[in-house]
């Protein structure tokens, strides 16, 4: 958060993923957002492991998504993207509700 009239600036909380969509509640005491919840996705088949000595490249990823990808921004991630609320005070988000499932880097 940042004053206008002082120039200072605090964080209101710690994400492990950057917020989008800030929007004030009408009192001024809570901010809105939406934020990235990753899913752990199970792969579709199970790969078998590599013969001893072999020298293989990096792991497999299954991919049953039409869209993974995006130009020049590689790999999505995949997740919900519920609502979430930070006090002006700091703390924890609290999240509200999850929405579709979401693709965003």
């Amino acid at each position: 958060m940042r004053w206008l009239d002082g120039g200072g600036s605090a964080r209101l909380t710690q994400l492990r993923e950057p917020p989008a969509d800030p929007a004030w509640s009408p009192d001024g005491r809570w901010i809105a957002f939406t934020m990235l919840a990753p899913l752990d996705v199970e792969p579709f088949v199970e790969l078998p492991e590599k013969p001893a000595g072999a020298q293989w490249a990096g792991p497999a990823v299954a991919i049953d998504e039409i869209l993974y990808r995006a130009d020049g921004a590689g790999y999505l991630k995949v997740g919900n993207d519920p609502h979430h609320a930070a006090h002006r005070g700091g703390g924890p988000p609290h999240a509200d509700s999850e929405s579709e499932q979401l693709y965003r880097r």
